[in-house]
Parts: structure tokens; C-alpha cells; sequence
């Protein structure tokens, strides 16, 4: 069982949920916890995952 994070936003409401962990085979199913559309949940939106930077390459410490 893998997990992984991801940023999501409700299209209902607009709240953002940002870092949320969930397991890989559910991250398409995430749902807002607030019940902005009445008696249904509404499913979140996964945004675009941002890019990870390390500042490996800028460490002088590190280079030979």
C-alpha cells in the first residue's frame, strides 16, 4: 500500500486542501469533507503537482 500527496480544490466551494495524503488507488476518488452541495458529497479536483527542488546542484559542499 503506497501512499502519495497531492493538492485538491473543491469546484463547489473552493477550498483547497493542500498536502493531502492518500493512497494511490484512491487518489481519484477524494471527496470535500463539507457538505457544499447539499446532501451529496462533491468530488474533489486534483491540481497539478508542483516540481520538487532540491538545490543539490547548488551545494558547495557536495561538489568535488
Amino acid at each position: 500500500m503506497s501512499f502519495i500527496t497531492f493538492d485538491y480544490k473543491c469546484p463547489a466551494c473552493g477550498r483547497i486542501s493542500e498536502n493531502r495524503l492518500v493512497r494511490r488507488s484512491e487518489m481519484d476518488e477524494v471527496y470535500c469533507g463539507t457538505n457544499c452541495d447539499g446532501d451529496h458529497p462533491t468530488r474533489m479536483v486534483r491540481m497539478l503537482p508542483a516540481t520538487r527542488t532540491t538545490f543539490r546542484f547548488a551545494d558547495t559542499k557536495l561538489k568535488d
